[in-house]
């Protein structure tokens, strides 16, 4: 789990591709899952994390897409990068996941 976290960070870190870095935040996404399932009482924050995320990483998708048109692209991977970190306005999902983490978890999904 923590060699996907951090081979997924350096994955999104050193490339200069952005399927490259789609695909280092995606091993991100599924390196944190098990962190996030530890106990019955964080499902439910798991879940919003999984599509929050996964929402995020449609909306990256789509960027790349419409790399004609520019304003649509940099609308969509505004939002994606806003979603998929947290911020407000799209911050909806943090709390519920934040709400039942272990530290070493919180630790990593904050950082």
């Amino acid at each position: 789990m923590a060699a996907g976290l951090i081979l997924g960070t350096l994955v999104v870190m050193t490339t200069t591709s952005f399927p490259l870095a789609w695909l280092g935040l995606e091993l991100n996404l599924m390196a944190f899952l098990p962190w996030a399932l530890r106990q019955e009482a964080q499902k439910k924050g798991a879940m919003a994390y999984f599509i929050a995320q996964s929402i995020g990483s449609l909306l990256l998708l789509l960027r790349g897409l419409a790399l004609g048109t520019l304003t649509i692209s940099t609308v969509f991977l505004g939002a994606g990068l806003i979603l998929k970190m947290g911020l407000l306005p799209l911050h909806y999902w943090v709390p519920a996941v934040v709400e039942g983490l272990s530290p070493v978890a919180l630790y990593l999904l904050l950082r």
